[in-house]
């Protein structure tokens, strides 16, 4: 009979295995539907390229869907379809946290061609600060470009790349094409490394890439450090459960907003937050400004939107207006409710892009709040900021006194607002943008210079600390 068993498991897994390809293309192909069905990009008359990567991109990756043998082949297949349309907020994430593989220390390119380990296990610490030279015949920037940017990174922003170099070396744990042999310049001398893989769960593998590359995000709250205040918001990403959090940072935000107003310096530290809820950075500014500036900030923007019209998005639209409300959230809910029961008439009268009438469409009243703060007030970003983190920059950039500091931000392109769903594999999930800004502050793919940029170095707490109270001489 135990025998019979250890047949049984090699059969089926032997079937899981030859199924690869099935389920790659599968994934694809429905990947491929939920974008032309739901996303605003098939329709959008002023992105036509979009349409030619849905399909000329697709094509590409149906060939490489055959030869999937592993789940890191499928994952790689479905990565550089999504990637190729350089929509950052077309994601596709794993349905249950997976554990990876890495040899012991991850690497980070400066973006002008060298890329040397910047983060090592204890074990692997003679490794910190050389350069790779490349991995079994390979150069870095052909591993590069193969392993990492093709599939992960917008090559519309040029930065992102410095952000996403440290995945070269974190790994599923079927990958058969990992590296097997690295040459690196270790204290000027060219020595070969035999990598030996070994296991990583999910969270440390992020909070390690964090550091490879350089990120120092910091913990939600407020706090002074020597003499500089802190407002650090690492995330927008707050439902349910997790809202109170950010509720009751914003309410001890209310009952400190007398010494922030009258504080020498203020730094508002976006650093990590790659965004999430935009609601909770306009709470923030009616909470510090006031509700009039708030107000002032909403309808000083040209806000005209299209909704891509379908009975998922309509049905999403309901379910985020519950969470919404969940969370404490009520304008968002109300918003989201309305424009689901729009989208539902548009629906029925076969519309594909609905305008959403009831949002400004054009400049309003400029600022002439005066401003509650007697010292220096700023906003510190990284190459991590996006999404409802450049909602937060575009409301903060626009107030007269708040200076932009820190490194570039992230980018967006005008797809935004998502919602998303199972693939059929259930090996991951998958993410797509309901609307589309017209005349956004902040362009496709255009990322935020700050006026003053970091001077280099690792922006940890007291660095900036010291930083800030430089630029005010």
């Amino acid at each position: 009979m135990a025998g019979l068993v250890c047949f049984l498991a090699l059969v089926s897994s032997s079937a899981f295995a030859a199924n690869w390809p099935a389920n790659t293309l599968d994934d694809l192909t429905d990947i491929k539907e939920a974008i032309s069905e739901n996303h605003p990009g098939p329709v959008d008359p002023e992105n036509p390229k979009f349409v030619d990567w849905l399909n000329d991109g697709y094509e590409a990756a149906e060939k490489l869907a055959k030869k999937a043998k592993t789940k890191a082949d499928y994952e790689r297949v479905l990565r550089q379809y999504v990637n190729g349309f350089r929509d950052g907020h077309l994601l596709l994430y794993p349905a249950k946290p997976e554990n990876l593989i890495w040899p012991g220390f991850l690497t980070r390119s400066d973006g002008e061609g060298k890329t040397t380990v910047s983060f090592t296990s204890p074990l692997s610490s003679f490794l910190e600060g050389s350069k790779l030279v490349g991995c079994d015949g390979t150069k870095t920037s052909d591993l590069l470009e193969q392993r990492v940017f093709n599939v992960r990174t917008n090559k519309d922003i040029p930065h992102e790349k410095i952000v996403d170099s440290p995945h070269l070396f974190l790994v599923a744990q079927n990958d058969q094409t990992k590296p097997k042999t690295c040459s690196f310049l270790v204290n000027g001398k060219l020595t070969d490394l035999y990598l030996d893989w070994s296991a990583i769960d999910p969270e440390t593998a992020e909070s390690n890439v964090r550091k490879a590359s350089g990120n120092h995000r910091p913990e939600l709250g407020i706090q002074k450090i020597d003499g500089v205040w802190f407002i650090s918001l690492p995330t927008f990403n707050f439902w349910g459960e997790r809202a109170v959090k950010i509720q009751n940072l914003i309410t001890e935000l209310g009952d400190k907003k007398e010494a922030l107003h009258k504080a020498e310096f203020v730094v508002f530290d976006v650093r990590g937050n790659d965004g999430g809820n935009s609601g909770w950075g306009d709470q923030i500014v009616a909470k510090l400004w006031g509700a009039r500036t708030a107000r002032n900030l909403e309808t000083s923007k040209d806000q005209t939107v299209d909704w891509r019209v379908s009975e998922y998005n309509e049905q999403a639209l309901r379910e985020q207006a519950i969470r919404s409300a969940d969370a404490g959230l009520t304008d968002a809910s109300k918003f989201r409710i309305r424009v689901a029961d729009d989208m539902r008439k548009s629906r029925i009268n076969g519309t594909d892009l609905m305008l959403d009438e009831a949002r400004p469409t054009g400049p309003g009243l400029p600022l002439q709040t005066p401003s509650p703060f007697q010292g220096k007030v700023y906003l510190l970003t990284d190459w991590y900021c996006a999404s409802a983190c450049l909602d937060f920059a575009d409301n903060m950039r626009n107030l007269a006194d708040v200076v932009h500091i820190g490194q570039p931000t992230s980018a967006d392109s005008v797809y935004i607002d998502n919602v998303w769903k199972d693939l059929p594999s259930g090996e991951m999930k998958f993410s797509w943008s309901l609307k589309v800004y017209r005349n956004r502050l902040c362009a496709n793919n255009i990322w935020y210079d700050p006026v003053i940029r970091w001077t280099g170095g690792e922006m940890e707490d007291e660095a900036v600390a010291q930083w800030v109270k430089t630029l005010a001489n």
